[in-house]
């Protein structure tokens, strides 16, 4: 099948999707680019924010925004759509009059365009959000969305009020070859033999198969700033984490290792990873190997690693020659790159902290959540909940249906997008339940991250994952489901994201254990007086919200910590003259999904040892597990994270999983006089 057709099919799949995200396709297709640059780790956090109009006289638009306290980062996006199913062109001038409008915005609201917009609106809140952290700012990244083709790879980076500002364009091929690998074959040939002052040794690994075959190799630093300084983003085409070019701020701690210890870089760093289709080798008379060529190179994991050493030599004169990278390099033939590579850019050692794609499809959780929703029909017929174990399976099991009138009829039939359910949406829809709004307006990322920590491990270590606990999920999704059409319905002006997982937590606090799941399960709905009930308290919980937040706070922040939840739980609520809904007169044939704030002693003091330690202890921590290469990448990611919750003074407490896993770290580390 050649590139376009592929590319075709894609589009054919992607403006399905579109449909399926949210009615307005704009949106839409804004909130599948961001979803694809959080599940690369591109992005942080995002939330979805439509604001298209004149203001000053000047066109602005914003469709989405994240910002990043941590790294001192903002992420914008404004979107081009076209709805043009079979790949289109667009239009240069199109794309570079949505990147002004969307730099009009940000312009203006480092200065004062927050006077000249109305209060409580989501766009207002994110012009003041700007503007005060104007001095903190170290980066913008503008980025540019379509659904064409666009001829134009990157706009030329500016500053805005000298902040350094990046614009990247994500179009329709960017997203088909980030998300399939689409045309996969590299032409970057490399001749080493003779070419370089040092030759590169190789061991090769037992255990090969005729098609994939793995090497072990040091390459001095000297080599890879040669290769980048001629090859650039070309050398990272196939690499799933550089879904756009490498840039923003360099990680300090490969910096650092670079300009203060050299020659420490091969003892700290992880190294990269490199494929190619061939590779040709040259023997000395002692029988040692050195690579002579390799066909069709990619660096496949690694590239911050090498665009911060060809920076170090740029920017601060380093002699790289010095640097040795401990390099992997696989040989896969093309017919199996594109089965192979993605799995080699996922599973290689990360030098970042844990992400939400850590806990990926493979989790033994959304594995037996997979196999209960092909087991267990609904009641009365013989429909199904779909649950997609990895982004885009619903798609192509659509797809394949279509071949086939009779497949079609009955996958349309048995699993309507109106039963899909996400990884993501799991993790929004119970944590809103388990009482904990905030965690959900994080993000679809941090939110993930809390609820794999705090809820599906203990749901598997307890064994509560069956037929019930299937039963009770799906209720509880079609709660926030019919809470997300009252909110709709209501057309708040601003937050309505953040305002249906408080509408969920008030429900489930009201409940209590006096919740009956079976109503909504036999029905595949909740009732009219569940809806009534829902549709009255929602305004109060609004009003609520709005009201807590404190003078001169941003809403959005705001509604991210426990003290917001802390002052919306409690809010009166008058059932006076309405009717108890089934659901809330109780059923002793299905308990409560366990809501897991009760802690033993143990949990109590675990994490009172955690909080014993400063901030610049948990870095130090987290150096010497990296240099002793103690811990796995998610241990690692826990001291990250508690470095974080120790610098935010402890506004939220480790949970108790990650206190137990970091036990044995901190009394290591004390032993050892890290700390």
């Amino acid at each position: 099948m050649s590139y376009q057709t592929e590319l075709k099919i894609f589009s054919y799949k992607l403006h399905a999707e579109v449909l399926e995200l949210d009615d307005y396709k704009e949106n839409g297709f804004t909130l599948y680019c961001c979803q694809q640059l959080s599940e690369i780790g591109e992005i942080d956090d995002f939330q979805l924010l439509f604001f298209d109009k004149k203001v000053k006289y000047e066109q602005m638009k914003v469709n989405a925004f994240g910002f990043d306290t941590q790294n001192e980062k903002l992420d914008v996006f404004v979107t081009h759509y076209t709805d043009a199913v079979d790949p289109t062109k667009v239009a240069s001038k199109d794309i570079q009059q949505v990147t002004k409008s969307l730099g009009n915005f940000i312009k203006h609201s480092l200065k004062d365009l927050s006077n000249n917009l109305p209060k409580n609106t989501e766009e207002y809140d994110l012009a003041r959000l700007i503007k005060s952290s104007k001095n903190k700012l170290n980066l913008i990244r503008l980025y540019i969305l379509t659904d064409g083709l666009c001829d134009i790879d990157a706009l030329k980076s500016t500053k805005i009020e000298n902040i350094n500002t990046k614009i990247e364009i994500i179009d329709l091929k960017k997203l088909f070859d980030q998300s399939s690998l689409g045309n996969i074959e590299t032409n970057i040939n490399l001749e080493f033999d003779g070419k370089y002052s040092n030759k590169i040794e190789c061991i090769g690994i037992k255990n090969q198969t005729s098609d994939v075959s793995s090497y072990l190799a040091v390459i001095p630093g000297d080599i890879l700033y040669h290769l980048y300084d001629q090859y650039r983003s070309r050398l990272m085409e196939l690499n799933v984490r550089s879904f756009l070019q490498v840039s923003g701020k360099i990680n300090k701690g490969i910096r650092n290792t670079l300009i203060e210890e050299p020659d420490m870089f091969f003892s700290y760093n992880n190294g990269i990873a490199v494929t190619a289709n061939d590779i040709k080798f040259s023997q000395d008379k002692n029988g040692s190997r050195f690579i002579k060529k390799l066909e069709g190179m990619q660096i496949v994991n690694g590239g911050q690693t090498t665009a911060s050493i060809h920076r170090a030599k740029i920017n601060d004169d380093v002699d790289v020659s010095k640097i040795l990278v401990p390099t992997k390099i696989t040989i896969v033939k093309k017919e199996q790159l594109r089965n192979v590579v993605p799995k080699i850019s996922r599973f290689s050692n990360s030098q970042n902290a844990v992400k939400q794609s850590d806990f990926h499809s493979d989790n033994p959780y959304h594995k037996k959540i997979k196999e209960l929703s092909q087991q267990i029909f609904i009641p009365g017929e013989s429909g199904k909940w779909y649950f997609e174990k990895l982004r885009g399976d619903y798609q192509n099991d659509k797809f394949k249906a279509e071949n086939s009138n009779n497949l079609k009829t009955r996958f349309n039939s048995q699993t309507p997008v109106s039963r899909k359910l996400t990884k993501e949406d799991i993790a929004k829809y119970i944590n809103a339940w388990e009482l904990n709004p905030h965690s959900v307006c994080t993000g679809v990322q941090k939110n993930f991250i809390h609820f794999m920590d705090n809820h599906a491990v203990k749901a598997l270590n307890d064994k509560d994952v069956d037929d019930d606990y299937f039963k009770k999920l799906i209720s509880i999704t079609i709660i926030y489901r019919n809470i997300e059409k009252i909110v709709k319905e209501k057309k708040y002006p601003a937050f309505r994201g953040q305002i249906i997982p408080y509408i969920v937590s008030v429900l489930s606090k009201l409940a209590g254990n006096k919740f009956s799941y079976s109503h909504i399960w036999q029905d595949q709905d909740i009732s009219e007086d569940l809806y009534y009930l829902l549709n009255k308290i929602s305004d109060d919980v609004r009003k609520n919200m709005l009201n807590s937040v404190p003078v001169g706070r941003n809403h959005t922040e705001w509604f991210k910590k426990i003290d917001c939840w802390n002052k919306i739980k409690d809010m009166k609520i008058s059932l006076k003259s309405l009717d108890l809904p089934p659901e809330l007169k109780g059923a002793k044939s299905m308990s409560a999904i366990k809501n897991n704030s009760s802690m033993s002693d143990e949990d109590l003091n675990n994490i009172k040892e955690c909080k014993k330690i400063s901030e610049k202890e948990w870095l130090k921590i987290n150096s010497w597990c990296q240099e002793n290469k103690m811990v796995d990448n998610i241990e690692l990611g826990y001291t990250i994270t508690l470095s974080r919750m120790a610098k935010n003074k402890w506004q939220e407490n480790p949970t108790p999983l990650m206190a137990s896993k970091v036990l044995p770290i901190i009394e290591l580390a004390y032993e050892h006089d890290i700390i």
